[in-house]
């Protein structure tokens, strides 16, 4: 993955209704996304993102998975599954998805982006030369 495309980078935060832990959660991107045909589904706000934006996946302050996004789809009446409800799907291209076997934490991101406070936010990343560094970090592990 590239940022060629001047994009900005998204990073979302995942849930623990979703995902009890981050073993979980690092499950869901070896094989359950895959089985899901890309679909990840979004309890309330979806992110706003074009076509071809990297989406970062942060669980616990750690980034502990990447992909590229298709498409965003809002459902006209959320639907409900294991008791949450759901707003609407991200589409992700699964060539494009990457987990790390060991996230980055925290402190590794504030190295690149010290004004961004990994937790329960989004953020847009749109600083090319540093999302072209954090890509370069994550690529290697």
């Amino acid at each position: 993955m590239n940022v060629a495309n001047n994009l900005p980078m998204r990073i979302y935060p995942l849930s623990e209704l979703e995902f009890e832990d981050i073993s979980s959660a690092c499950v869901y991107f070896i094989s359950g996304l895959k089985e899901n045909l890309g679909k990840f589904h979004y309890r309330k706000k979806a992110i706003r993102a074009k076509s071809g934006t990297v989406i970062l996946f942060q669980y616990d302050k750690k980034i502990i998975a990447q992909a590229e996004l298709v498409e965003v789809c809002k459902y006209d009446n959320p639907t409900k599954d294991d008791g949450v409800e759901y707003h609407g799907h991200f589409l992700f291209d699964l060539d494009t998805v990457c987990y790390y076997q060991q996230a980055l934490c925290a402190e590794e991101f504030y190295k690149i982006y010290p004004d961004k406070v990994l937790g329960r936010v989004t953020h847009i990343l749109n600083n090319e030369e540093k999302n072209s560094r954090l890509l370069k970090k994550l690529s290697k592990l």
